[in-house]
């Protein structure tokens, strides 16, 4: 089961700088909000998920 933080085009657009984990969350940003992304920066960390849900070593 994963997480996901509910994105919206209101938050999209208050933002100055748009953060995301890894490529595929920018891409999934691209797909639901494209008109929103314009004129945004865009920051990939590049910090892939490694661990699952109630993995022993995260909690």
């Amino acid at each position: 089961m994963r997480t996901r933080v509910i994105h919206s085009f209101d938050l999209v657009e208050w933002a100055d700088v748009v953060f995301v984990m890894e490529k595929v969350h920018r891409k999934r940003l691209n797909k639901t909000l494209k008109s929103g992304l314009r004129n945004k920066k865009f920051v990939v960390l590049g910090i892939a998920d490694r661990y699952g849900y109630m993995d022993p070593a995260l909690v």
